[in-house]
């Protein structure tokens, strides 16, 4: 047996510890792209564009590429949510449109629910 084949013996004393790691503080960028923000601001992609069409964001544009910072993104949701814009705007469950039944077409009032059978 050549020893290449052999595990090298470990001391028992040292195989529970945990390697030292060297990690200084962590750094974050300042420029955020639509990746990064989009993770940031805890939504997808299309969303964050979808805002971005609708300047409902602070972006800049370099050429093709749009950047944000995150600096003025914590100042616009805590703008927003002073506001109280930052919530989700759903109406509430009452308020549906009725109108409509499950073939997605709405209904004139000269249809009725059962048509008149004749024979």
């Amino acid at each position: 047996m050549e020893s290449r084949d052999v595990a090298p013996s470990v001391d028992p004393a040292l195989e529970n510890h945990e390697p030292v790691s060297r990690m200084g503080p962590v750094i974050a960028p300042r420029w955020l792209d639509v990746d990064t923000a989009a993770q940031y601001l805890c939504m997808t992609r299309h969303a964050l564009y979808h805002q971005v069409a609708r300047l409902q964001l602070p972006f800049v544009r370099h050429g093709r590429l749009i950047r944000f910072d995150r600096a003025a993104l914590d100042r616009c949701l805590e703008k927003k949510v002073k506001c109280g814009v930052g919530g989700a705007r759903r109406r509430p469950t009452g308020q549906r449109d009725r109108t409509r039944h499950s073939g997605g077409r709405a209904r004139s009032s000269s249809e009725s629910l059962h048509p008149e059978t004749t024979s």
